[in-house]
């Protein structure tokens, strides 16, 4: 491998940051897909096995797992894996009491908000990935408690 010239990325974080971002848009699309998925399901008032399978998967993972992709803190994919499922519980509990207070509760409501935050912590998540390969970052950004400040 040919050393890099002053003022330009070698060619070996290029090509880890281009697999990144290939990764993280697959994970996104996985959820805009469950998100369509849900969407269609509670629309179509469709009585079935696989909706509660959709919906369960959907209430314990897509909510926590866009805004985890967002804030990225943690680089395990186990220790990913349980913050969005704490992070979607409790999403799934405020929306939940907050219609309650409302006193405005209905699923399809619910669920449409829900759907808005997936879909808007991934656009986010995608936008800030998009960003820092623009800018050269060699990898993803880092939190400032994982880098020991």
């Amino acid at each position: 491998m040919t050393p890099a010239r002053p003022g330009q990325r070698s060619p070996a974080p290029a090509r880890r940051l281009a697999a990144a971002l290939c990764g993280l848009k697959a994970r996104l699309l996985l959820l805009a897909a469950l998100c369509g998925a849900c969407a269609a399901l509670v629309a179509s008032d469709w009585h079935s096995p696989l909706r509660s399978v959709l919906a369960v998967a959907f209430l314990m993972l897509a909510p926590g797992w866009s805004i985890a992709e967002l804030v990225s803190i943690v680089s395990e994919p186990l220790n990913a894996l349980i913050l969005a499922l704490a992070l979607s519980i409790s999403l799934d509990t405020c929306v939940a009491v907050s219609l309650l207070y409302a006193h405005a509760f209905s699923l399809t409501l619910a669920s449409a908000i829900l759907i808005g935050l997936t879909l808007s912590a991934s656009a986010g998540a995608l936008l800030r990935a998009r960003r820092a390969a623009a800018l050269g970052a060699p990898g993803r950004a880092r939190h400032p408690v994982e880098q020991g400040r």
